[in-house]
């Protein structure tokens, strides 16, 4: 192979890799931002529906599915704290419940 056709394939390949990368990086950040933002409006919206209009929590489990989705797409942090206060909110809601 001449030196210009690898010059060439290397020049039209590095492009295309470095786009790969950053698609697969962009999609892993908004899957962790979309799975944030569902999380945090779940979590007000059962919050309010139990202090304001009485009604049980009732998105516990899409929660935590959204969590796991937020957590393997590299997420940690901020939303990890918020789930765990969640998850105390809801066994102390849910202790009074069965009482």
């Amino acid at each position: 192979m001449s030196d210009a056709v690898l010059i060439a394939c290397i020049s039209a390949g590095i492009p295309a890799a470095v786009t790969l990368i950053t698609a697969a990086i962009q999609a892993k950040g908004s899957k962790r931002r979309s799975a944030q933002q569902s999380i945090l409006t779940w979590i007000m919206h059962d919050q309010i529906q139990y202090e304001q209009m009485g009604e049980l929590p009732k998105h516990y489990e899409k929660i935590h599915a959204e969590y796991d989705i937020y957590h393997a797409n590299g997420g940690n942090g901020i939303i990890t704290e918020e789930v765990r206060q969640y998850d105390e909110w809801y066994k102390k809601i849910e202790k009074n419940i069965k009482k």
